[in-house]
């Protein structure tokens, strides 16, 4: 009976929101008490963080990539509106995606990685687990702010790196599930550096909404030993976040971007 449990529970807990992989041999770092600006600094000088810092940035860059076909770009406002009254229902959102020719499903896709992104720093980074989800939004962003302003040379490094990403045409690597074959954005060319990048990402996020990134539950599927997250999981975390909050944050980072590369 008992060896029947163990699937069982597993199956359960994937419908809801988990991937069955888990990691139960460190899941107590998280209780020792530390300071917001202690946390700030130990990020810093992770190379963990670092490597982090690497992949986040880009695969936001992705997700808002995605987010800037052309029929978007014209129509912004309405498709906001229709994002706000689709009730964060999938059903209703992959229509609307449909109706501007890309895909929902894609979306969802790109930002799994951010979450995954997201939980691989928490699992890495236990003590952020004592802290709320807006303190710990405050934390990773001033603590990337201040990396990529840092004379550490594995920071400039990284810096380097992040560079080499950007340097490339926003339609060069889009992935298209159009239906109707016209869903490329306008061509620019992302000759930006990473400070600049970085200052429109963390305008667009900002402070005050850390529920876009789902912080909130991925701390939750860290403390439970979670070590990756499927899809069904980052569909799950987008709705109780809130879709509109998303893209919001998508068009606010592509408008940025856009802005920036034209200055």
């Amino acid at each position: 009976m008992k060896k029947l449990l163990i699937p069982v529970i597993c199956i359960v807990t994937t419908i809801f929101i988990y991937s069955c992989t888990k990691n139960t041999s460190n899941k107590v770092d998280y209780v020792i008490p530390i300071t917001e600006e202690t946390a700030v600094q130990k990020l810093i000088e992770s190379e963990t963080f670092i490597d982090f810092s690497t992949h986040f940035i880009p695969d936001f860059i992705n997700l808002m990539k995605y987010h800037r076909s052309e029929k978007i770009q014209m129509q912004k406002s309405h498709f906001l509106q229709q994002i706000k009254n689709s009730n964060n229902e999938e059903v209703n959102l992959s229509n609307i995606y449909n109706e501007y020719s890309i895909s929902y499903e894609h979306a969802i896709v790109l930002k799994n990685k951010i979450d995954n992104d997201l939980l691989k720093l928490f699992n890495t980074n236990k003590y952020l687990l004592n802290f709320d989800e807006v303190t710990t939004q405050r934390i990773i962003l001033n603590a990337i702010n201040s990396g990529l302003r840092s004379d550490d040379p594995r920071w400039k490094e990284s810096k380097k790196e992040l560079s080499r990403i950007l340097h490339y045409k926003t339609n060069n690597n889009f992935i298209t599930y159009s239906t109707t074959g016209n869903n490329f954005a306008p061509a620019f060319e992302l000759d930006l550096t990473a400070d600049e990048v970085w200052e429109c990402l963390r305008g667009a996020i900002g402070f005050g909404s850390a529920g876009i990134l789902g912080i909130a539950g991925l701390t939750k599927l860290a403390k439970a030993g979670i070590q990756e997250i499927v899809i069904t999981a980052s569909k799950f975390l987008a709705k109780n976040a809130g879709w509109l909050g998303i893209a919001i944050t998508l068009l606010d980072f592509g408008s940025c971007i856009y802005s920036e590369t034209n200055d």
